[in-house]
């Protein structure tokens, strides 16, 4: 039992209890209880209505508690619960289900319980409890039915599969037979409860395998089977019943629990039929109706026996304790064992001490069932509350109450000096052991510790470095009333609780927090020193880069890294090497960023400043003065071993001079000198250039760069015009030029015109006159003129004083255009023809108007061409029918072996089946020029590999029609165009 005091009196409420009114009434205890259990309610009633937190107390009643967890989803969990503090006998309850024992059996994981305990004074304590299923059950699942083929047959089938558990599973359809078998054949119609088993051995009943009537019996198949518990549904024993209900099918019934032994009943629907004597276990219970159809159920009887205890506590340190057990629902007589082997008919246990006991009951049938209880003591008890101490003033206290015991009682809290006050003044915090001794001096304890109501203080501190002001204090409050407020000089206080920026030195750190309270405690501020550092340094040699500086560092806070350049790159070797002479500024900084600085000087031996100039190039031949430093004391070593301090240099070469001071240092230097001798080149004398034509300037020397005088920079010229020209050539910065004068004279001029073609019989004169001139035609003639009178390829040569020029003109004759689109003719309907009046380098118009050399004939009609060129006019027209025809050929009037892909072999079109072709073609003195038998070959123009001329040709063909049966002859003539 816990009472919780939530805010406390004042302290000189208290003072005036102990000093005042406790003296009053020490000779009346009895008055002094009832005041004393006033005022305790009046002061938690006080606490409950004004709240807060200064007082804390002790229970009164403590439980113990052990639970035994279901499986298998059964209701075979508990709960035992074992009470000390407190007043006995106590009361027990669990969710509101009450009871005089602590021992609940036949509970499930469903739901969670609270369990509560009140002893003989009202006090109560309540704890909840959680039961967890141990081992999970398994779930039937009905996958399939197969229905009965009538009313009474035994041909259904139930197939059944399972899920959650533990595979394997195990099958049955009673409850008692179990297999891996999960078919059930041979089912008549009605319902079927079945059960499942796991490799736990967890056992579910499963859902109702419902076989539905579906046939027209004398009534339909609608009998249906129900069980319910009776009064004793819950058996111990062999006292459990069960109540069959039926309905449906046929009265009157019969009713079974073995399916074998049936019972009459009513022959009311609905009428329940009482089975008793029956224990534990799963039953399958049947009914049958007047047609002999049985129905099916099922139905599971728990066992519990009813046991129950009185159990009165020992005496302090003594065996006078007794438990009383109570047996029922069993088959009397009972008897009793508390060690399992030695049974007594009296269920009353004396001389027992404080403890837990098991006991076990059987009834006449054998049956067993076992109950835990509990035997505790009377020794006193005592409940403590406190209230804190306030900054170590000394000011808190402890209250108590005893129970239990035989009273008066006097208290103590150092176990030597007792007192018959309960409370206990002027306390300073700690923990405290509180004994409470009762008239028969037996004794109890508790423990009651009085807090420190005082803020405490952690304080970081981060030391300054470097001889800055950058340390810093972090204060971290606790146990106070926030917010807190932060303070150095007990004076000027800031809310934050970092004090940064501050140099060394001890500080007084004040928090003060809400209620006013203040704390100090000291801080303190060091100093991290800067590294110190010592530099040695090796000088260098005769200006050499061979110095050195080494820093040595001591103090600081490692890892320290060095740097010769004012710190601006910093390593972690504190060796130099390779070191030129000049100023260096050396820094070491430490692992807190401390920079140290100092200023070196490395120094070296003089060495000469040798400088011969720059590599260079002399031209034609030009001397060179050669000049080391000249000083006192300093010689000199040449290329050539001389040992002046100047030399000359005429040739192409490398020369060098070493020189040495006083001081034994030496320096050289090298220079390169190369001479260009550039050959004079000759352009040629000056000329005359024919008017049109080129002279190409060529020097014939090579150079690095070439300047005409136009701008080029090429190896050449090309001058076409009169004029001065010059070129300088340059090599290595050398140059050298020339000059040419040329000048100008006219050329013959020739103009012949276009090539040309004439008309048969026209002449042309070819004039190339040109005063002064001589001529050379083709033929070797020599005239200024040639008359032209035949086709051909005209040329000639003038010279005039040295000037050339030629001429040409190609010269062709054309007559006057030859055309034939052949002798008028009759077509097949079906045939189409290509007229082809093409002549070279002539225009066309057909009777319609059209333009092009050919026209597509596809109807009858009257086809007129006209061809036109600059020799003359032809005009020829072809009348074409159509007509219905077995077999006709068309002949092309003209074609054109120009390999142009158009009309290059002649050859006639056909639109039928013949037999007996042959071709035959001549040319006007009657040769014959071609002849074939294969329709799909035409004439190319040639013969023996000859391209025949222009010309008209007669052609014979020759064929069967294969439609007629007639052998066929036709002649004509056509056009060979090139």
């Amino acid at each position: 039992m816990l009472i919780k005091l939530t805010r406390a009196l004042p302290y000189s409420f208290f003072r005036f209890l102990r000093f005042i009114l406790f003296p009053l009434l020490k000779t009346h205890v009895y008055v002094f209880l009832f005041f004393f259990g006033f005022f305790f309610r009046s002061l938690h009633s006080y606490g409950q209505s004004k709240g807060g937190n200064n007082l804390k107390t002790s229970g009164l009643i403590t439980l113990d508690i052990t639970v035994s967890n279901p499986s298998c989803g059964y209701n075979n969990g508990s709960i035992l619960v074992v009470p000390s503090g407190g007043i006995a006998p106590y009361h027990y309850s669990l969710s509101g289900n009450q009871q005089s024992n602590g021992y609940f059996p036949g509970l499930n994981a469903t739901y969670s319980y609270t369990v509560l305990v009140t002893d003989v004074a009202g006090n109560s304590t309540s704890m909840p409890v959680t039961l967890t299923n141990t081992l999970p059950p398994p779930v039937i699942i009905i996958n399939a039915t197969v229905l009965p083929t009538n009313c009474t047959s035994t041909d259904g089938v139930i197939t059944l599969s399972g899920s959650g558990g533990v595979p394997p599973y195990r099958y049955s359809i009673d409850g008692v037979n179990f297999s891996s078998n999960n078919i059930f054949p041979n089912l008549t119609q009605g319902e079927y409860f079945f059960f499942i088993q796991d490799a736990n051995g967890c056992v579910a009943k499963g859902g109702i395998g419902f076989i539905p009537g579906q046939f027209d019996c004398i009534n339909p198949c609608g009998l249906h089977c129900n069980g319910e518990g009776g009064q004793n549904s819950v058996a111990c024993g062999n006292d459990g019943s069960l109540d069959i209900s039926a309905s449906g099918g046929v009265p009157p019934y019969l009713y079974s629990i073995d399916g074998n032994n049936y019972f009459p009943g009513s022959s009311n629907p609905g009428f329940s039929n009482e089975f008793t004597g029956l224990s534990s276990g799963f039953y399958h219970l049947y009914v049958k109706d007047a047609n002999n159809t049985v129905a099916v159920s099922a139905f599971q009887i728990l066992q519990y026996c009813g046991v129950s205890y009185i159990s009165i506590d020992a005496a302090c340190s003594q065996n006078d304790g007794s438990i009383t057990v109570t047996a029922s629902k069993g088959l009397e007589p009972y008897s009793y064992t508390m060690d399992g082997i030695h049974y007594q008919t009296s269920n009353v246990f004396s001389g027992l001490g404080v403890g837990i006991y098991s006991f076990s009951v059987k009834d006449a049938s054998g049956s067993i069932y076992s109950v835990q209880a509990a035997v505790y003591d009377r020794c006193p008890a005592v409940a403590v509350t406190t209230r804190a101490d306030t900054c170590n003033q000394n000011k808190g206290t402890i209250t108590t109450i005893g129970t239990k015991g035989t009273e008066p009682y006097s208290f103590s809290i150092d176990g030597i000096n007792f007192q018959n006050d309960n409370i206990f003044f002027e306390l300073g915090s700690g923990t405290y052991t509180v004994t409470i001794k009762d008239a028969n001096g037996f004794t109890g304890t508790a423990i009651g510790a009085v807090q420190n109501n005082c803020i405490q203080l952690v304080l970081n501190t981060t030391n300054a470095s470097c001889g800055n002001q950058n340390g810093s204090i972090t204060v971290t409050a606790s146990n106070g009333k926030a917010p807190y407020q932060y303070s150095t000089d007990g004076v000027n206080f800031q809310t934050g609780n970092v004090f940064s920026a501050i140099d060394t030195g001890i500080y007084i750190i004040t928090v003060k927090d809400a209620a006013g309270l203040q704390v100090s405690a000291l801080a303190t501020v060091m100093e991290t020193p800067a590294p110190q550092i010592s530099v040695t340094v090796s000088q260098a040699s005769c200006s050499n880069t061979n110095g050195s500086i080494t820093i040595t560092a001591t103090g600081g806070s490692f890892p320290l890294q060095y740097s010769i350049d004012a710190g601006n790159s910093f390593k972690n070797n504190n060796v130099f090497n390779s070191l030129d002479s000049g100023q260096y500024i050396t820094a070491v900084k430490d692992a807190n960023g401390c920079l140290i600085k100092d200023t070196i000087q490395l120094t070296a031996l003089p060495t000469p400043l040798v400088l011969l100039g720059n590599d260079t190039t002399i031209c034609n031949g030009k001397p060179v003065l050669l000049q080391a430093p000249q000083l006192p004391g300093y010689q000199y070593l040449w290329q050539d071993n001389s040992y002046a301090a100047n030399y000359t240099v005429n040739s192409n070469g490398k020369y060098y001079v070493k020189v040495i001071n006083q001081f034994n240092c030496f320096a050289s230097d090298t220079i390169n000198i190369q001479y260009i001798l550039l050959p004079a080149f000759f352009l040629g004398n000056d000329t005359t250039l024919c008017t049109g034509h080129i002279l190409i300037l060529n020097p014939a020397i090579s150079a690095t760069d070439y300047l005409w005088s136009t701008g080029a920079n090429t190896n050449f010229l090309n001058v076409s015009a009169a004029g001065s020209y010059w070129l300088r050539l340059s090599t290595g910065g050398c140059s050298v030029s020339d000059t040419i004068l040329i000048g100008d004279k006219p050329t013959p001029v020739i103009n012949f015109g276009e090539d040309t073609a004439l008309c048969e019989g026209q002449t042309l004169v070819l004039d190339a006159t040109n005063p002064g001139a001589s001529y050379k035609w083709q033929d070797g003639s020599a005239a200024p003129v040639f008359n032209v009178d035949a086709a051909g390829s005209y040329t000639v040569n003038v010279d005039l004083n040295g000037c050339q020029s030629s001429g040409h003109k190609l010269v062709t004759y054309i007559s006057k255009p030859v055309i034939n689109l052949g002798s008028d003719t009759a077509l097949c309907n079906t045939v189409q023809v290509l007229l082809n009046a093409y002549y070279p380098q002539s225009s066309f118009e057909w009777q319609d108007g059209s333009v092009l050399s050919r026209f597509n004939v596809s109807k009858a009609g009257t086809y007129s061409v006209t061809v036109n060129n600059a020799c003359g006019v032809m005009r020829d027209s072809i009348n074409i029918v159509y007509e219905d025809c077995a077999c006709k050929f068309y002949m092309p009037s003209a074609f054109t072996p120009n390999s142009d892909g158009v009309n290059d072999v002649f050859r006639p079109k056909y639109q039928c089946l013949f037999d007996a072709y042959e071709l035959n073609i001549f040319n006007r003195w009657g040769q014959r020029v071609f002849v074939t038998r294969d329709a799909g070959k035409g004439w190319d123009g040639i013969m023996n590999g000859a391209p025949q001329p222009i010309a008209t040709y007669v052609w014979q063909l020759t064929y069967k029609d294969n439609l007629t049966g007639r052998l066929i002859h036709k002649n004509g003539t056509f056009v060979l165009i090139r």
